[in-house]
């Protein structure tokens, strides 16, 4: 499969993605209730694989001292 085959099936289905995220969204739901408890305060938030980027306004709340960076 060309990398051009791989892009135009992703922008096909980019529009529903976010409705079909939900183990993304369970997961990062997990991940924001055990680190709620950590007492690191993080200049620098990497959230690597961030999809739709629905974790960063999160991330950005929880650790307004942080420079909060999506990758995809």
């Amino acid at each position: 499969m060309s990398k051009m085959s791989v892009a135009n099936s992703f922008g096909r289905c980019a529009s529903r993605y976010e409705q079909h995220a939900f183990v993304q969204k369970e997961i990062a739901a997990r991940l924001m209730d055990r680190v709620a408890s950590w007492p690191a305060k993080p200049l620098t938030i990497l959230d690597l694989g961030c999809g739709p980027a629905s974790l960063l306004e999160v991330l950005k709340k929880a650790y307004p001292q942080a420079s909060v960076i999506g990758l995809d």
